[in-house]
């Protein structure tokens, strides 16, 4: 029996592109350098003003968390929801004040498609500005998609929501399933509670960074689950 070479093309071509899919949904797994900081590492938590990321130098956290929202002239405030408050602090004046931070994790509240450019380019000069690594976290597939992180100082991190009810669990899946393959994020980020032993059907290979761990025996299971990074307000025995 001959097969008409357009079909053996077109399924040539399906194969490729599935295997692509594989391998986009794979990933990498980002290795965190024990030499900066001891693993697991703990980075502070809601680290959002110039006294708690003071604080967290002092408590030797190598790494801190920001909420940051974009204000619609280009730069970035640390600031939960409200792009336009004058008093929240910029950004740009946390990473210039405190060089010794290794690690910025940015909760980015308000990223969408329409101002991921503008965004882009304002991740873009913190590199000037900072020497340690920038995390952009963002559970916004568009935002995610369109944000552009060229420069090898600043990683994407998909924030993965899990929900036990049936039909929310096969919905968060396959939207992470998509995230994985389209979005192609560095890091997912997730609540410590959810990390589970078949998250490879969620992430690929993926480092995951947990949140938020106050007591030592979570840090330690975690880390016993591959987990090398996670947030903390304050660690307990």
């Amino acid at each position: 029996m001959i097969i008409n070479n357009k079909k053996i093309y077109l399924i040539i071509f399906f194969i490729l592109i599935f295997l692509l899919f594989v391998f986009r949904f794979h990933g990498t797994s980002y290795k965190f350098d024990p030499n900066v900081c001891e693993l697991p590492m703990q980075w502070k938590h809601s680290a959002a003003t110039f006294e708690k990321i003071q604080s967290a130098i002092k408590d030797k956290h190598c790494g801190i968390e920001i909420n940051i929202v974009l204000n619609p002239e280009g730069y970035f405030i640390s600031e939960y929801d409200d792009p336009f408050d004058i008093d929240a602090p910029k950004l740009l004046d946390l990473m210039q004040s405190f060089p010794s931070i290794q690690y910025w994790w940015l909760d980015f509240k308000n990223l969408k498609y329409d101002n991921a450019d503008l965004a882009s380019f304002a991740l873009e000069e913190l590199t000037n500005i900072t020497s340690g690594k920038i995390i952009v976290e963002s559970h916004n597939f568009w935002g995610l998609f369109f944000l552009k992180t060229n420069n090898n100082q600043i990683f994407k991190a998909y924030w993965l929501a899990k929900n036990s009810k049936r039909y929310l669990y096969f919905l968060n899946l396959a939207r992470s399933i998509f995230a994985m393959i389209f979005i192609n994020p560095d890091f997912v980020t997730m609540f410590a509670y959810q990390v589970g032993t078949s998250d490879y059907i969620w992430v690929g290979s993926r480092q995951r960074l947990a949140f938020t761990v106050n007591n030592l025996e979570t840090l330690n299971n975690l880390y016993l689950n591959n987990i090398e990074v996670v947030l903390t307000d304050n660690l307990n025995p």
